[in-house]
């Protein structure tokens, strides 16, 4: 399948996707890299609950073609340039051709990154926490998700990257689980993605997810700001119950950035919890209970702006 691509090959010449126009420029889209053939795919809208967005246009893989080995636009291609520039033995390792990523909490306290090797008391005994980010790889972890999270936003589905690579926590005894790629990123463009989020948070976890979706407003707070994510409704008949997500921000340059980018699509990673359900009735159908709409709100934490992927599409 490899990625959507945003640059091509068009008669020899690069070519970007936002330059293009199919009905001016006739000739065999090709990767840049490998000269696979591609095709075009229109700007296009769909509903994520009760708006409709617009999806960009890319370049992507005709049918049963396939990039050359190593392509830098195929997913293998890019798995292995990413561990080139962000390989650590505590964050990202390779064995038998496949990667293995740790899926680390982040925290603004510094006492929960003071080590790697933080102890807890529980039940009188010592075991190790080692699902904080350990002390002084901040930067180079959540550069390294962002290079994952940038690669998956530019794929349709997990199937391909699930296949490469393999997502890990630790148990509170220290034992290696591993976490489905369907319990850690959750797109909107998928149905249902937000409600299958909802379940899996309703349950105990104890590691960071990524949510795929639309900025819907900034909205002031107390000392900071709520992200608010374009909700998603249950399901395209469920137009009553809606999964609503919210990140709590203080970081300025960060709010700067996103109020720039309202209605655009975002990735965030961030541990997440189901907090509460509410309900509202629109102010004009106050008598009418039947309109009564139901947001299952999900709310979690932005510390630091590579806690962020901005897609311009």
């Amino acid at each position: 399948m490899g990625k959507k691509m945003k640059v091509a090959k068009l008669n020899g010449n690069i070519i970007s996707i936002n330059d293009y126009s199919q009905e001016k420029m006739p000739g065999d889209l090709q990767c840049r890299y490998c000269e696979a053939s591609l095709s075009y795919v229109k700007k296009h809208s769909r509903d994520l609950g009760d708006k409709r967005i617009i999806v960009g246009h890319y370049f992507r893989l005709k049918p049963r073609i396939r990039h050359d080995e190593g392509c830098i636009n195929s997913v293998d291609g890019s798995l292995k340039n990413i561990y080139a520039k962000h390989a650590d033995n505590e964050i990202m390792t390779i064995e038998d051709e496949t990667y293995k990523v740790r899926i680390l909490l982040f925290d603004n306290n510094p006492t929960f990154q003071s080590s790697s090797y933080q102890k807890d008391a529980i039940n009188n005994k010592k075991r190790r926490n080692s699902n904080y980010i350990p002390a002084g790889k901040k930067i180079a972890y959540l550069s390294t998700i962002k290079s994952i999270m940038k690669l998956r936003s530019e794929l349709d589905d997990n199937t391909e990257i699930q296949n490469k690579l393999t997502l890990e926590i630790s148990s509170n005894t220290g034992d290696k689980i591993n976490v489905r790629w369907g319990n850690f990123y959750f797109d909107s463009a998928k149905d249902e993605a937000y409600r299958k989020m909802l379940n899996y948070l309703k349950r105990k976890h104890d590691h960071s997810i990524c949510v795929d979706g639309y900025i819907k407003e900034i909205k002031p707070i107390n000392e900071g700001f709520f992200l608010n994510l374009l909700p998603q409704n249950f399901s395209l008949e469920d137009k009553i119950n809606k999964v609503s997500i919210g990140y709590y921000v203080e970081n300025q340059d960060i709010i700067e950035r996103l109020e720039n980018h309202i209605n655009k699509r975002i990735v965030v990673y961030a541990q997440c919890k189901f907090q509460k359900k509410t309900s509202f009735i629109p102010p004009n159908n106050r008598k009418n209970e039947s309109i009564t709409f139901y947001y299952h709100n999900v709310k979690g934490n932005i510390y630091d702006k590579n806690q962020i992927l901005l897609i311009d599409d």
